[in-house]
């Protein structure tokens, strides 16, 4: 649900992109570590790319892959949000 949320907020940030900092604040409920395994994971899976923009900060921004999985992502809960 995590990587749901943070490939939203990658589209609507569109090519400015999140920094690190911008997720810890957005997502200050979710721990840390399991944030940043979120983002290696989506990473890793070549839905964001991730700019390293300091020591121990970055930059992620949505591929084109990434964002067709957001698209998807987008369709699926309309379909369920529409009542019956």
């Amino acid at each position: 649900m995590t990587s749901e949320r943070i490939l939203g907020f990658a589209k609507r940030r569109g090519s400015s992109g999140v920094s690190k900092k911008d997720l810890l604040m957005v997502f200050k409920a979710t721990d840390h570590n399991s944030l940043m395994k979120e983002v290696e994971d989506l990473h890793r899976l070549g839905l964001i790319t991730l700019e390293q923009s300091g020591p121990v900060s970055f930059i992620i921004r949505l591929t084109d892959k990434g964002e067709k999985e957001q698209e998807n992502i987008g369709r699926i809960e309309r379909v369920v949000d529409e009542p019956m």
